[in-house]
C-alpha cells in the first residue's frame, strides 16, 4: 500500500509542477534558477529529444499498453526490491506524461539544462523520474550470481 502512495505522490508532484510551471511562464519566457538550471516552457508533442512529432496518438496508445505491462510488473514485484523502486520511479514518469498526452494532446515541459552555449532537451518531473529508474538499472549489482565458471581447461 505504501508504494502505491509513493506512486501517486510522485505523479501528484508532476503535475502540480507543471501546472504551476505553466501557470506562472509564458511559452518561450527563461526564467534563470540557478547557473545551468532555468524554467523555460515547452509543449512536446512527441517523445524525448524531439522524436515522434506528429505521432501523439500513436505514442499514446503505445505508452499505455506498456505502462499496462509495468503496472503489472509493479504489483507482482517484491515489496522490498529494488526492482519495485525501479518500477515506482518509471511508472510515475510514464503516468504523469501520459496523462499529459490524454488531457492536453502534448506534453508539459519546463527544465533546461544549460552550459553557455550547450543545453539539454527542455525535460520535466516525469522524465526526471524515468532517468533516475534508468541509471539505478546501470548501477545496480546483480540480484543473482553467476554460476561459477569451470576451471579445467577444456580438450
Amino acid at each position: 500500500m505504501v508504494n502505491w502512495l509513493i506512486l501517486l505522490t510522485l505523479i501528484c508532484l508532476d503535475l502540480v509542477s507543471k501546472h504551476i510551471a505553466f501557470t506562472l511562464l509564458a511559452l518561450g519566457q527563461k526564467i534563470n534558477l540557478f547557473s545551468i538550471l532555468s524554467l523555460c516552457l515547452a509543449k512536446n508533442y512527441g517523445l524525448g529529444f524531439g522524436l515522434g512529432q506528429g505521432f501523439t496518438k500513436l505514442i499514446t496508445i503505445f505508452n499505455v499498453l506498456i505502462l499496462n505491462i509495468f503496472i503489472w510488473m509493479f504489483h507482482k514485484s517484491d515489496h522490498k526490491s529494488s526492482n519495485k523502486t525501479i518500477l515506482l520511479l518509471i511508472l510515475a514518469g510514464g503516468l504523469g506524461n501520459l496523462f499529459d498526452r490524454m488531457v492536453l494532446g502534448f506534453v508539459r515541459d519546463f527544465m533546461l539544462i544549460s552550459w553557455h552555449e550547450w543545453s539539454w532537451p527542455i525535460f520535466n518531473l516525469a522524465d526526471v523520474y524515468i532517468t533516475l529508474a534508468f541509471l539505478l538499472v546501470l548501477f545496480q549489482r546483480p540480484s543473482c550470481e553467476l554460476p561459477a565458471m569451470n576451471k579445467r581447461a577444456s580438450n
